[in-house]
C-alpha cells in the first residue's frame, strides 16, 4: 500500500511537471481544429516541458521528464529522449520556440501554485490581489503617520518656518 501511494505521488509530481508548469500553453479544440502537421509538432512542443536531471533522475521517472520529446516522439523509445532533447532544443532556439525546462522543484512550485489558482472560484483571485494590493498602501500610510506623531511630538507642534530651522 504505503509504495504504491509513494508511487502514485511521484508519478503525479512528473507528469503534471510536463503539462503544467509556467511556459506550457494549454489549447482548446478550436485551436487545434484543421491544424496542418507542422501546426501539430508545434502544438506538442508549447504543450509540455522537462524536468531537469541527472541520468539517475531520468530513469527514476521512466523518462517522463523529458515530455517534449515523448510529445513530440510519441513511438520512440524512451531512453532515447534526451539524446534527441538536444537536437530538439537546437531547433526551438533556432525558430524562436520555447523549449520550457527547469528543475523538479522549480516547476513542482509553479504547478501547485497553478492548481491552487485553478481550483479558486473566479472572483477569489481578482478579490485577493486587490485586497494585497490596497493592505500595504494603508499600512504604510499608517506607520508613516504614527512615526510623524510619536517621533518628535515638540518638533510636530511648532509652526513649518520654525520645523525648517
Amino acid at each position: 500500500y504505503t509504495a504504491n501511494v509513494g508511487r502514485n505521488m511521484w508519478t503525479h509530481a512528473i507528469i503534471f511537471c510536463g503539462h503544467f508548469a509556467d511556459g506550457v500553453q494549454l489549447f482548446t479544440e478550436d485551436q487545434i481544429e484543421n491544424e496542418t502537421r507542422g501546426q501539430w509538432y508545434v502544438r506538442q512542443l508549447q504543450g509540455a516541458a522537462n524536468v531537469e536531471g541527472s541520468t539517475a533522475f531520468h530513469i527514476l521517472t521512466g523518462h517522463l521528464s523529458t515530455q517534449i520529446e515523448h510529445h513530440i516522439f510519441p513511438d520512440m523509445p524512451s531512453n532515447h529522449y534526451q539524446e534527441v532533447g538536444v537536437e530538439v532544443r537546437a531547433l526551438c532556439e533556432e525558430y524562436g520556440i520555447p523549449y520550457v525546462t527547469g528543475s523538479f522543484a522549480k516547476q513542482y512550485g509553479e504547478v501547485l501554485r497553478a492548481l491552487t489558482v485553478h481550483s479558486l472560484p473566479d472572483d477569489a483571485i481578482e478579490n485577493a490581489a486587490r485586497a494585497i494590493l490596497r493592505k500595504p498602501k494603508k499600512a504604510a500610510a499608517k506607520k508613516v503617520g504614527k512615526k510623524a506623531q510619536t517621533a518628535n511630538p515638540v518638533k510636530a507642534r511648532r509652526p513649518a518656518k520654525e520645523r525648517a530651522a
